[in-house]
């Protein structure tokens, strides 16, 4: 963890740790919302990225709260779409009708409330 990343995360009201469902992501997870809460950061949730279709979305949200103590605010499920797109575009101005899309602005509306 660089210097630049733990002072945003020191200034931050609200942390929001992206998060794929892997071991190594969910070790690099762990550190950064340690030090989120040695830093006592008010807000801290977490949003899975890229979640496999074959996961079942309740279970993998229980399983994660109860092992980070922190609420996961919402499943992004992998898409083939966003894949393939890589960085070529802005995949939701491109996809502006697409599931993932959608679940990006509701995300994006529960955070500022």
């Amino acid at each position: 963890m660089n210097e630049e990343t733990l002072l945003a995360i020191a200034v931050s009201d609200k942390l929001i740790v992206i998060m794929r469902p892997d071991q190594q992501d969910f070790e690099g997870s762990s550190v950064t919302l340690r030090v989120a809460s040695r830093l006592h950061v008010e807000q801290i949730g977490l949003i899975l990225n890229k979640v496999p279709s074959s996961f079942d979305p309740v279970q993998l949200k229980q399983e994660v709260e109860k092992n980070y103590g922190y609420p996961v605010e919402a499943i992004i499920p992998h898409s083939d779409d966003v894949m393939v797109l890589g960085s070529k575009s802005i995949f939701c101005k491109q996809f502006s009708d697409h599931e993932v899309t959608n679940l990006i602005r509701a995300i994006g509306h529960h955070l500022i409330e």
